[in-house]
């Protein structure tokens, strides 16, 4: 009885090491691509306008992805819009879509969270603060049409 429940341990621990090692992985993986298709965006898109952030991280387990101190300005720095952090919740077969073909064409469900949300005018001399947004999806949303741009897409 007790060797049962040793091995039994051992097999849910073993399980549960190799879920967090699984997770570690491909929330790599889905960084590195998330950032670099973001950045390619930002570059070849994106012209009157400054776009910024500090970084991208992926949770897998919980098919989550966060984008970090996210800025977006005008070319003349007349209006900011600041969020300390988006955090955007996928169903798990557009997760692993991302991971799949690093692209992600059509959206059906989309959860979205907005910490710290900043708009400042400076002209106006005004500034608006929002602590937190959350907005939920449920419907069909085609990214080319979002972001404006053929073949390539999230």
């Amino acid at each position: 009885m007790k060797k049962r429940i040793i091995i039994i341990s051992g097999v849910f621990i073993g399980l549960l090491v190799s879920l967090v090692v699984l997770n570690w992985y491909l929330a790599v993986i889905m960084e590195k691509n998330i950032d670099q298709t973001l950045r390619k965006y930002i570059a070849t898109k994106v012209s009157n306008a400054r776009i910024s952030y500090s970084g991208v991280s992926v949770r897998p387990i919980f098919s989550k992805f966060y984008i970090s101190n996210l800025s977006v300005a005008d070319e003349r720095n007349l209006v900011q819009l600041r969020l300390d952090e988006v955090e955007l919740e996928l169903p798990y077969s557009d997760f692993l879509k991302i991971l799949r073909e690093e692209t992600l064409r059509d959206v059906f469900n989309l959860q979205t969270r907005i910490t710290r949300l900043t708009y400042v005018a400076t002209k106006a001399n005004s500034k608006i603060t929002v602590d937190d947004i959350s907005v939920a999806f449920n419907g069909h949303v085609n990214t080319e049409g979002i972001l404006g741009y053929g073949q390539n897409t999230l």
